[in-house]
């Protein structure tokens, strides 16, 4: 667990209810930078206590939002989250 992810997302995330929940679930997996989070879309919607389906399109949201970084492999699962904690130049190159 991440107490500094954790501190991003209180501080600079700009979402609510179950967006903010989630990614609070996701900084929990994360590196301190917000980084590297690996949880299955089954484990989080364990912790979140929502169905898989309901994950899934609250992932979409917070990727669709900026929240988040999805890093989708060919591998099946990881997929890794990376927590957008304000300007990331790896990522805000656009």
């Amino acid at each position: 667990m991440s107490q500094k992810a954790q501190i991003c997302v209180w501080t600079r995330s700009r979402a609510k209810e179950l967006d903010l929940l989630l990614l609070l679930a996701i900084a929990d997996f994360a590196d301190s930078d917000g980084r590297n989070a690996w949880p299955t879309v089954a484990t989080l919607a364990t912790k979140v206590r929502l169905r898989e389906s309901e994950v899934l399109q609250l992932l979409h949201q917070l990727e669709q939002a900026g929240e988040i970084v999805v890093e989708r492999t060919a591998d099946i699962p990881p997929t890794r989250y990376h927590i957008r904690c304000g300007y990331d130049p790896l990522y805000d190159q656009r």
